[in-house]
């Protein structure tokens, strides 16, 4: 009889410890597979912007969507024309 083995953690996966709960507040530290020491956080808010920059250092995973802004990298001019396309007709 073959036994089964469920594994709860694989290398690839942040793994997060909550050590303290503060109101709504939670503190702790995260583990990876790409980082000898754990990264500490002071807040849910923090850590998640510390798992960005994180993933984003490893380039993975990536983002499935290109997040919007509201500033152009390079001004374009007011008068420029718009490509719009209403069914594969031009305006």
């Amino acid at each position: 009889m073959m036994k089964e083995k469920l594994n709860i953690s694989a290398s690839n996966i942040i793994n997060v410890c909550i050590d303290n709960i503060d109101g709504v507040e939670r503190s702790g530290r995260f583990y990876c597979y790409y980082s000898e020491e754990p990264i500490f956080f002071r807040s849910i808010h923090e850590l998640f912007r510390y798992m960005e920059r994180f993933m984003n250092e490893l380039n993975f995973p990536q983002s499935s969507t290109e997040l919007r802004t509201y500033e152009d990298k390079q001004q374009k001019p007011a008068n420029e024309k718009k490509n719009l396309f209403y069914r594969g007709q031009q305006p």
